[in-house]
């Protein structure tokens, strides 16, 4: 989807480097990492927990909801069937338990005491039915027995870590770990079959560590989780409750990543993403028994000539015109403004591809479409020059296989991980993953940015995530961690998630090996760790309740929010607008939303002073009719504390 803002930036040249005066500017803009969170932000944050007033100490206020590094807050839900929480903490070991906590902050290291200690076990995650509906029961134990080589190549090379393969719908091997199998492939019935399966795991000081998903939507779905938001998806596709052992499906417990082949009978795309897994895990393990190999010593001098020529090159990043701003300080962590393309004047087979498939990391925050396989570009308003105002910016057509691909790929794209019937001629996401990409995170739905900072939404997901990645995380951990940092910075700001906050959480996806990290060796990554208390979050919702509570806002107001909204989506006059409260405690009466069903006591006073103004507009963009929005908060007195657009 696309939304529109504008800054005065005269926007350079692919070829030539920033002007002076543009470096200047961002400097003034950007005296340090953390202000693109918010003046608050510690240097390096802990991966903190957040928790409800469940959590607190009785001397605490009940509505009042402080992020903290730890707590055993439990998730507030009238439903009993979600697994409760995890039954290895023996009441009998409470005090030992506490004196090692003591031990721990004498050692000033509190998140020992927090982490959960257990043997993790990366579980290889599919379905039997799904692999034999889509491919034939031939090809079905094929792609199985790939993924047994995958959980034997992971454990040699990596001995800290077990690994299983875990098919909930085959009989037999749910027997053979003394579990029931599930009948369908109902999405919460397989998450509850992993939640099962943890506890199992338990019972001989296991844990799940991370997940890897085998197949696309068509073998194991996706969760269709309600759309928070008002605008035009029916519902958020997301992988987020196969990441949590209850239904608060926020923020995750532990990585999750997809392998999701292409749609249609030909299982060739799946064979190849879970072999290349493989051997990347081999490898690891055959360096241990000779560093000096033959094949070895083949990579270092191929990349000792791909140094010589100058193949390899910085960071990639590519943004719209529109938000340059908010893209420039979500890329920092990993490049310079000078390294950030910009469309347009960029446009497809203006930008160098080799630098694309050879940078070590991509950032994209571009607009995307869910019926195109492109990503496009924005003129800032007001701009002179000819051509479209949303160019196309990049086809999987412009990434042609030369045995170079990025490891990582991040992108903001509205739909730019959305892969329901798609190939990898009509999906960049895909595309990335063809040509030996590690991981690609993208939204399945529309997603929500900033137009400056301090940054919001997607834009905060993605500059935590790089963050991460380059602090040496592997990337299923980055992007949890950045989906705490999001969740704990917006509860920091305003005391609860809102609309574009909860979509941003839930919509975002990792297609590949969530262990997959920037190290040669996988030992050498930074370790995974499993908190051992449950998160808490607090939701609004501001859709539309009922009609008799819709809020009223004078005609000036509106105006006055038209105006400052129309400098980033111009044209209002023929937009349409929604006006909603937001509000804590939701009947959901005509609509599903995740505060309806998490029923969640608002923790902010004020909260039912705020309402949120919507603004939709219809483009043309390629030929295709279609739909930008910006969502713009207002307090009690009229004043916009937040705006977010629509990528």
């Amino acid at each position: 989807m696309f939304a529109g803002m504008a800054f005065e930036f005269e926007s350079e040249d692919a070829a030539e480097p920033e002007p002076p005066a543009f470096e200047a500017l961002v400097e003034e803009m950007m005296p340090q990492e953390e202000s693109f969170l918010s003046a608050s932000q510690p240097e390096e944050p802990p991966f903190e927990l957040l928790v409800g007033a469940e959590g607190k100490s009785a001397g605490e206020a009940e509505n009042e909801f402080t992020p903290v590094e730890m707590s055993a807050g439990r998730s507030q839900l009238e439903d009993t069937d979600y697994p409760k929480s995890p039954p290895w903490v023996d009441p009998e070991l409470e005090a030992v338990e506490q004196e090692f906590e003591k031990l721990a902050g004498k050692m000033k290291q509190p998140s020992l005491a927090r982490e959960d200690s257990r043997f993790p076990t990366y579980i290889l995650l599919t379905s039997r039915k799904g692999l034999e509906a889509q491919y034939g029961v031939q090809t079905a134990e094929i792609v199985v027995k790939e993924m047994a080589n995958i959980a034997a190549a992971l454990q040699s090379s990596m001995p800290k870590w077990n690994a299983a393969v875990f098919i909930p719908d085959d009989a037999d091997q749910m027997k053979l770990i003394g579990l029931e199998a599930i009948e369908s492939g109902d999405p919460w019935k397989i998450k509850l079959a992993l939640a099962d399966y943890d506890q199992t795991l338990a019972k001989r000081g296991e844990m799940i560590g991370a997940v890897l998903i085998v197949g696309g939507p068509e073998i194991v779905p996706f969760h269709r989780l309600p759309n928070p938001t008002d605008d035009a998806d029916p519902d958020v596709l997301s992988d987020n409750p196969y990441a949590t052992l209850d239904s608060n499906y926020f923020v995750p417990e532990w990585p999750v990543g997809r392998l999701p082949g292409e749609s249609g009978p030909d299982a060739g795309a799946l064979l190849g993403q879970l072999r290349a897994i493989a051997r990347r895990y081999g490898a690891g393990a055959k360096r241990k028994l000779s560093k000096l190999a033959p094949s070895n010593w083949r990579s270092l001098l191929a990349a000792a000539y791909d140094a010589l020529i100058g193949v390899q090159s910085a960071n990639f990043g590519y943004t719209a015109a529109v938000w340059k701003r908010s893209s420039v300080a979500a890329f920092k962590p990993i490049g310079e403004a000078r390294h950030l393309r910009i469309s347009p004047p960029e446009a497809t087979g203006r930008v160098d591809g080799r630098k694309i498939l050879t940078a070590g990391l991509n950032y994209y925050n571009l607009h995307g479409l869910i019926d195109s396989s492109d990503w496009y570009g924005q003129k800032e308003s007001g701009s002179r020059g000819d051509g479209p105002e949303y160019p196309v910016a990049l086809s999987p057509a412009d990434l042609r296989k030369n045995g170079h691909c990025p490891q990582f790929v991040f992108s903001e794209a509205c739909y730019g991980g959305h892969i329901n019937g798609k190939h990898e001629s009509s999906s960049l996401a895909l595309k990335f993953l063809a040509l030996g990409t590690h991981c690609v995170i993208g939204s399945t739905c529309v997603s929500y940015g900033s137009v400056n900072t301090p940054l919001i939404g997607a834009d905060l997901l993605g500059f935590a995530f790089w963050k991460h990645i380059r602090a040496g995380y592997p990337v299923g951990q980055a992007l949890m961690q950045a989906k705490v940092d999001l969740a704990n910075e917006m509860h920091s700001r305003q005391g609860y998630l809102d609309g574009e906050d909860q979509k941003t959480l839930i919509s975002f996806v990792l297609y590949g090996d969530p262990l997959a990290s920037r190290e040669k060796s996988p030992k050498k990554a930074k370790g995974i760790t499993r908190q051992r208390a449950h998160r808490v979050v607090k939701t609004v919702c501001d859709r539309a309740e009922d009609e008799q509570f819709v809020p009223e806002i004078s005609g000036e107001m509106l105006r006055k929010v038209k105006k400052e909204v129309e400098i980033y989506l111009p044209g209002l006059e023929n937009a349409s607008v929604l006006i909603n409260r937001q509000h804590g405690a939701c009947s959901a009466r005509n609509h599903r939303c995740p505060t309806g069903e998490f029923v969640v006591k608002n923790a902010a006073g004020a909260l039912e002073d705020r309402v949120v103004v919507t603004f939709s507009k219809r483009v043309e963009v390629a030929s295709r009719t279609n739909f930008q929005y910006a969502r713009a908060t207002l307090d009690k007195e009229g004043k916009m504390v937040k705006l977010a657009v629509s990528r």
